[in-house]
């Protein structure tokens, strides 16, 4: 036999009222694709990347995990470049954290991340081969 008060139902209803456990930084979406987190390199994380108004979102295929970078957090993005081919970027945080994404289209979010952090943050990554610009 159960029981179940007033107060319990009260309880649960605050309980799913209350906010996510996280709060993604963008309100609107420019571009969006898939991509890799490769926090740990022997175990990368799949899942899709969205930039927008307010930063950078990567929320993981698995449903756990996410990752939100504001725009001015940002301290610097490493890109590597092959021609126009970006097989992946590198977001340096304000507080030295780096964070590495495989992106399926790395040249669009490229354009969007240099339209809201400017050119002299964006800087090529010494494992880039050949020539090539940003």
């Amino acid at each position: 036999m159960s029981h179940f008060s007033e107060k319990d139902a009260s309880n649960t209803e605050s309980l799913e009222q209350q906010e996510p456990e996280f709060a993604l930084v963008n309100n609107s979406v420019e571009f969006s694709a898939k991509a890799n987190c490769k926090l740990n390199a022997l175990n990368p994380k799949p899942g899709s990347i969205a930039l927008g108004d307010g930063g950078i979102d990567f929320i993981a295929a698995s449903g756990y995990g996410f990752i939100s970078i504001p725009w001015n957090n940002i301290q610097k993005v490493r890109v590597d470049v092959y021609g126009k081919f970006v097989r992946s970027i590198e977001v340096v945080t304000d507080d030295d954290q780096v964070l590495p994404f495989i992106l399926s289209k790395g040249y669009d979010a490229l354009h969007v991340i240099y339209n809201h952090i400017g050119r002299e943050k964006i800087v090529s990554s010494n494992r880039s081969f050949g020539s090539h610009t940003v």
